[in-house]
């Protein structure tokens, strides 16, 4: 679900398998490219990623606003647009790309795939069990591929812990956390606006805990295990501007954040929160991960990471602000006498150094 084996992969090669689908209600104003929750909309990245794969011919837009589909094409020099998605997979196109609202995903999956396309969708999978099941059985009827598309699986955070997992450095890992800290006034309140249309605060209420891919992916994707049980707690909202309203919201929702526990199949546990009204700084950083071994430990905050063992702790930090130098390590932090090191990370220039231990 999370990244596609060679055994996969390989069937999908040379095809002309690429295509976008919207939304089927116009009032929804969806963009079939609009998957961002950021300010700055990242909407044809995907498709743009597509085109230059070597193995796909073509990429077609499909939107309910033909005007926004026929815009990217020409801004991203894709190869055409069909009128509806039906219309689509009616075409020859080997599989369908899925970037519409959170909730619409399910049934529009389901439905492509019973059409005989490959898919992948932007997360979630989909918003209920039965439709999470009826994902599951049309793969193992058609044969064909679905694909989540979680990026989580790539956080640098969760790259260094799978790793560092693999080589045993963690001992048993018995606790994680992972959280997804995105508040609404750093880029959602926009991308609501923008999908929704005039009625975007009825679907800006979208439940936190019906989004916890982001933050359960960074987890799962460095440690095998699944849940096995879990229990939540939502907190109210009480900004009282019409989102996370009941009497608006179209999802009967006024939680605004959420906290879930898991248990997990190996008997460890798993935390995850889902904050849309928090003080963090999300533009930096808006998935953040702890992992907890009986040997080492590993936190990732907004600008620091930290590797944590029974010896020291080595820190990794980044600095938003320019200066010419890290500044030292502060005394409340303890450091191994085989490293004091202090990084300046440049994000921008992507240049990293990593002082914890390979």
């Amino acid at each position: 679900m999370i990244h596609w084996p060679e055994s996969l992969v390989e069937p999908l090669r040379a095809r002309r398998w690429h295509s976008e689908a919207s939304h089927t209600n116009r009032r929804a104003n969806n963009d079939v490219f609009n998957g961002s929750t950021r300010p700055r909309p990242v909407r044809g990245q995907f498709a743009h990623l597509f085109k230059l794969h070597p193995g796909v011919s073509a990429v077609y837009a499909v939107d309910e606003l033909p005007e926004r589909a026929s815009k990217a094409v020409e801004q991203l020099g894709l190869d055409g647009t069909m009128g509806s998605f039906d219309e689509l997979l009616a075409s020859d196109v080997d599989a369908v790309a899925i970037f519409t609202q959170r909730w619409t995903h399910g049934p529009l999956v389901i439905k492509a795939l019973r059409a005989g396309k490959h898919v992948y969708s932007a997360v979630p999978m989909a918003i209920s069990e039965e439709q999470i099941a009826g994902i599951i059985d049309a793969v193992r009827e058609t044969k064909l591929v679905y694909a989540m598309g979680e990026t989580s699986f790539y956080n640098p955070a969760t790259v260094y812990a799978r790793k560092q997992h693999a080589a045993g450095k963690f001992g048993r890992i018995f606790y994680t956390e992972g959280d997804y800290v995105h508040d609404m006034d750093l880029g959602f309140y926009e991308a609501y606006q923008y999908s929704g249309g005039e009625n975007w605060k009825a679907t800006a209420s979208y439940p936190p805990m019906l989004y916890p891919t982001h933050a359960i992916g960074g987890v799962l994707g460095a440690i095998p295990g699944h849940a096995v049980s879990v229990s939540c707690i939502g907190v109210k909202d009480d900004r009282g501007d019409g989102v996370f309203d009941k009497e608006v919201s179209m999802f009967d929702n006024d939680f605004s954040n959420a906290t879930a526990l898991f248990e997990m199949n190996d008997g460890g546990a798993m935390r995850t929160n889902e904050m849309r009204r928090v003080g963090y700084p999300s533009h930096i950083r808006e998935s953040r991960f702890r992992f907890f071994g009986t040997e080492a430990s590993f936190e990732q905050l907004a600008t620091t990471t930290l590797w944590q063992d029974k010896e020291g702790s080595w820190t990794s930090r980044t600095r938003w602000r320019p200066s010419r130098a890290c500044r030292p390590m502060t005394p409340r932090w303890r450091t191994s006498p085989r490293t004091s090191r202090c990084v300046h990370l440049r994000p921008r220039s992507g240049a990293r150094r990593r002082t914890a231990p390979r």
